[in-house]
């Protein structure tokens, strides 16, 4: 799964993995973003070109009535599941991010781990956004990240894992007809090199974001 990921990058080493437009001033570092916070997210447009902009975390399909936000959405039955079926087709994204958290079982209090790229470069995690205009007014524009089963290397960690994409599975991602995109992402790829560190469990608290949350610590 994913609950909380980062994005320290300075947004323009960002673009110059994968270009794309942003119509606002650079969001600052983020050690510890959570649910129902505002996330950075990459959008395909028409003419090929991509658009930064802001989604909350926890999808809601616009036809919905009241239901609970869905921070994640399984890679596996993302085309078919009701939930997520038109936001697949129409409503792909990216989420810029260099680090995501997850906590390895114990008997006792779970660790916390932040997985990052082996050479410390931003990656990006896949997503679906709400896409459609719901029938009493304007949609509220959010989105899940897509999940996967986890790369053997991580599996210790957790069975599942985010869809970790480089910049080129991010641009087939993005950009592929929904019949091709089908067929391509039908077996997770082969994410880029991932590592796990140990880091303090102020990250169990949303509301702590700051450097110490990706600082590692001994693992306890």
């Amino acid at each position: 799964m994913c609950g909380r990921y980062t994005l320290t990058t300075d947004l323009a080493l960002v673009q110059q993995v994968l270009s794309f437009h942003f119509p606002a001033d650079p969001p600052p570092p983020r050690y510890n973003i959570a649910p129902g916070q505002a996330v950075l997210a990459i959008r395909p447009e028409p003419d090929g070109s991509r658009t930064g902009t802001w989604l909350r975390w926890g999808f809601v399909p616009p036809w919905a009535s009241a239901p609970k936000p869905v921070i994640n959405a399984r890679l596996e039955t993302l085309a078919t599941k009701p939930f997520f079926r038109a936001a697949a087709r129409t409503g792909r994204v990216v989420l810029p991010a260099d680090g995501y958290y997850e906590w390895a079982p114990g008997p006792g209090r779970k660790q916390p781990y932040r997985v990052v790229a082996a050479d410390d470069t931003p990656f990006f995690l896949a997503g679906v956004a709400n896409s459609e205009t719901p029938p009493t007014g304007p949609a509220v524009a959010t989105c899940a990240i897509v999940t996967r089963p986890a790369w053997e290397p991580l599996a210790w960690l957790h069975p599942r894992m985010p869809l970790v994409l480089t910049a080129e599975q991010a641009q087939t991602w993005l950009h592929t007809p929904f019949a091709v995109w089908r067929a391509v992402f039908a077996v997770p790829p082969e994410p880029p090199r991932l590592r796990a560190y140990p880091v303090s469990s102020r990250v169990n608290r949303p509301t702590v974001d700051d450097p110490a949350c990706v600082m590692p610590v001994a693992a306890g």
